[in-house]
């Protein structure tokens, strides 16, 4: 079968997305718009890579003082085998026969201005792909660790929403091609037709990694939870990061907590698990001995055991005779 054959999906089977570092042009060449992370720094990068094998070639071919052997007069002469008898290293002595002087040449030494320029290059390249995206400390405290990884994100930004929509459309591409195999007469066992919609318009984002940054956000999510400013919902989706359905199940979840803590639940669940135990009558014990608590309770809550325990009943004129007796710091004589 060859030639033209018909789309049987009905749809493009694939999907495609740009970087967003490209820009349209007047030609309208898609090269202009497909633009990778490497296409504005490839030149700094074989300009750097090149210096350095520069450096790498001075130090081993030239970094090393050079020995030159000269003869005296034109009457001098090497003698037989001089150079495959003359021997470098540490501890050893170097003695020239008679009419030969040796002059060492200095070594090659790199100039500041070479190291300054690699430097230069080096800081153009951190400009594109800084440090702080590869977990290196960034300033002095963690608001300027936050603050650079800001603003070093702040270049992916295009990016990071181009693959989640690329990312989205794959997962509908690929529910679509799902429903078609039925169709086709194949079907997954652990997927059934009404399990997938006729909407196949998905969402995916990118989760941030736990970091101080996520955690602050979180911490405030909490804050205004707890001064009514948000509800937990919000706070569980737009600041912890939770899904829709995560935080819907966790506040059932909440729900059912705080309806299992009410006194009438604890109790049916206690004589429950005292039953299984074998434990019910200490359980009926307990009970019977704490009506017997309230009682008591309730009885020194009468009106005759109150006065008991109010004592005598003040008076206004005792209250003026004793306020008296205080201001004349005289002791209060006793009734004749």
């Amino acid at each position: 079968m060859g030639g033209m054959q018909p789309n049987r999906y009905g749809f493009v089977p694939f999907v495609h997305a740009l970087s967003g570092w490209g820009k349209k042009s007047s030609t309208g060449d898609p090269a202009d718009l497909i633009v990778g992370r490497l296409r504005h720094v490839k030149d700094m990068i074989l300009r750097k890579t090149a210096i350095v094998s520069s450096f790498d070639n001075i130090i081993y071919s030239m970094g090393q003082p050079i020995l030159v052997f000269e003869l005296a007069s034109t009457a001098a002469e090497y003698p037989k085998d001089f150079e495959q008898g003359f021997e470098f290293g540490f501890g050893k002595g170097i003695k020239l026969p008679f009419g030969v002087t040796m002059n060492p040449f200095k070594a090659a030494v790199i100039s500041t201005d070479m190291f300054q320029y690699a430097a230069s290059i080096d800081g153009e390249l951190e400009m594109v792909d800084p440090r702080v995206l590869s977990g290196v400390p960034v300033g002095e405290s963690g608001r300027q660790q936050i603050d650079a990884g800001t603003s070093a994100m702040m270049e992916f930004r295009d990016l990071i929403e181009n693959v989640q929509n690329q990312f989205a459309t794959g997962m509908g591409i690929a529910l679509q091609e799902i429903k078609k195999l039925w169709k086709f007469g194949l079907s997954p066992s652990d997927i059934k037709e009404e399990d997938i919609p006729d909407n196949y318009e998905c969402i995916f984002e990118f989760k941030e990694a736990d970091s101080v940054g996520q955690q602050m956000k979180s911490q405030q999510g909490s804050k205004l939870w707890a001064q009514g400013e948000i509800s937990l919902q919000k706070n569980l989706t737009d600041f912890k990061g939770w899904t829709q359905d995560e935080a819907d199940d966790d506040m059932v979840l909440r729900l059912v907590e705080n309806f299992m803590r009410h006194p009438i639940i604890e109790e049916v669940r206690a004589r429950e698990g005292a039953e299984r135990l074998g434990l019910a009558k200490y359980l009926d014990m307990a009970k019977e001995q704490a009506k017997q608590v309230g009682k008591q309770q309730e009885g020194l809550n009468s009106p005759t055991d109150m006065k008991r325990l109010m004592g005598e009943t003040e008076t206004q004129l005792g209250t003026e005779m004793s306020d008296e007796s205080n201001l004349r710091n005289e002791p209060r004589l006793p009734p004749l």
